[in-house]
């Protein structure tokens, strides 16, 4: 096992935000960070039925369509534009909650992939300091919007592990888990997203493999460590309700096969290569993984399963594999089209 003086090395890039208790954490302190604020966008596969509520129907404002268009197309370039315009639509619908809430999402996967662009810690605080308070916002104009718990519990709990604030780590965690009593098909998979990017030696890691067990149990996936390859005749078909979560739909047409390639990396992660490689498997059961574009990812994933679980396990940090929560796709491997 590595070394705890590896804690906080680049492999931990985390969420941020700005909150009431982070005023000693100004934007100038998180920009200066070159390894900052990688932030996942939560909604990537938590949630089968992506942005369902904001951004569905055609009814929906332009800037929400046009904001879904160029996600589900991976035109990472257009977040400025697409930000600009919503913060327009915001500003003429203020009590619209898929228009705040979709902004909100705007900016996060403006953070969240930075990568794209090269890196920018500037931009990607900004991001992620004006996706907070929208979605602080966003959690008032839809209280019965439970996902939004775990977004802002999330960020919170980056930002705390961030500037040493052990008291807004645990505000974070105990949002989540608010989030996971209301919604645990979709917060308890919110908690695999953050626990699965700590280190290794850090004792909140375990906490994954619980959270992996919530969201199957929530799922009614019949999904264990003992058990961990399904065979599942065909995936659900009713998306709309809350176990939508669970299962591909029309706003991410590849949130399952997503969704294992998370769960298998944090057991490579967790050195256990073979189970990983199981789990990993499951994202090849439907008829959609022969049209989902990260195919090569996962077989490659499948194909090195006991060299990558060996290289988190060893006692170099700087051979680490890059976890999909950490890469520039961490979005687009379950909403890209």
């Amino acid at each position: 096992m590595k070394n705890a003086s590896t804690v906080h090395r680049a492999l931990l890039r985390p969420h941020a935000g700005h909150g009431p208790r982070c005023a000693a954490a100004p934007r100038e302190r998180f920009a200066a960070r070159a390894a900052l604020l990688a932030l996942a966008v939560l909604a990537a596969c938590g949630d089968g039925g992506g942005s369902a509520e904001l951004s569905g129907p055609a009814s929906d404002p332009p800037a929400v369509l046009a904001f879904r268009e160029a996600f589900e197309t991976q035109r990472y370039d257009l977040v400025p534009a697409l930000v600009e315009d919503l913060e327009r639509a915001a500003a003429a619908a203020p009590d619209d909650p898929r228009v705040g809430l979709t902004l909100a999402l705007a900016n996060l996967w403006g953070a969240a992939e930075i990568s794209r662009i090269g890196g920018d810690p500037a931009r990607e605080a900004t991001h992620a300091f004006d996706a907070l308070a929208q979605l602080e916002s966003a959690s008032r104009l839809a209280p019965d919007d439970a996902r939004i718990d775990g977004f802002i519990g999330a960020v919170r709990m980056r930002i705390g592990l961030r500037v040493g604030d052990a008291d807004l780590v645990a505000r974070g965690l105990a949002e989540i888990e608010a989030g996971i009593a209301r919604h645990p098909e979709f917060n308890a998979f919110v908690a695999i997203l953050v626990l699965s990017r700590l280190e290794r030696d850090d004792p909140r890691f375990a906490g994954t493999f619980a959270a992996i067990e919530r969201t199957m149990a929530a799922c009614e996936l019949p999904v264990s460590e003992a058990t961990p390859a399904l065979a599942l005749e065909a995936p659900r078909k009713d998306v709309s309700g809350p176990d939508r979560v669970c299962w591909n739909g029309p706003l991410a047409l590849h949130n399952w096969e997503g969704t294992w390639l998370f769960v298998g990396d944090a057991y490579a992660k967790a050195g256990r290569g073979e189970l990983a490689r199981a789990l990993y498997g499951n994202a090849q059961l439907f008829e959609s993984y022969a049209s989902w574009g990260f195919r090569p990812l996962l077989e490659e994933r499948i194909a090195t399963a006991d060299e990558l679980a060996a290289r988190f396990s060893d006692d170099d940090p700087s051979n680490d594999p890059e976890l999909v929560a950490d890469s520039a796709v961490q979005c687009a491997v379950c909403h890209a089209r």
